[in-house]
């Protein structure tokens, strides 16, 4: 591991720390660890730095690490010459337009913490807290991924009509 890799893996989990969210590290690494498989699919350090070097990001812990889940998904990908292809599903610009609306993230950040609130303690119940993190951490990566999808689309289908 390069030492820019380790420092940019770093920052992103300090962001944690200081949140006092290290919960979040847990539930994302209990969520990589049954849901990727890291021959077929990876996320870039660059998405990492961006996630871990955006301010706008540094308040909102839930969002940041349910970004990297939505990440987690093999529906665009960029194939390489050799090892797991690359998660291109939330592109940067993507990532710089959300940090550009603030009352959008703390509303993001606010309805992911209720949505945790509500639902973890009955998955919990029914599945015990290990499975019931992970599926929560499925289910808000599906809904991310369809929020980002829906976007993307919408971007797209404005680009290919002008």
């Amino acid at each position: 591991m390069s030492a820019n890799t380790l420092s940019t893996l770093c920052k992103f989990f300090v962001g944690f720390l200081e949140n006092n969210q290290l919960d979040l590290v847990q539930d994302l690494v209990d969520f990589h660890a049954h849901n990727v498989d890291p021959k077929e699919l990876c996320v870039s350090i660059a998405f990492f730095n961006q996630v871990a070097s955006e301010e706008a990001l540094a308040k909102y812990p839930h969002v940041r690490v349910y970004l990297v889940v939505s990440q987690c998904c093999s529906e665009r990908v960029k194939c390489q010459a050799t090892g797991p292809a690359l998660s291109q599903f939330i592109e940067p610009k993507q990532i710089s337009d959300l940090c550009k609306k603030p009352e959008l993230l703390e509303s993001l950040e606010n309805k992911l913490r209720e949505l945790k609130g509500k639902y973890f303690p009955i998955l919990e119940a029914k599945l015990g807290a290990r499975v019931g993190k992970m599926e929560f951490a499925v289910l808000m990566g599906v809904r991310g991924a369809s929020l980002s999808s829906s976007c993307w689309r919408q971007k797209h289908a404005m680009d290919n009509a002008r």
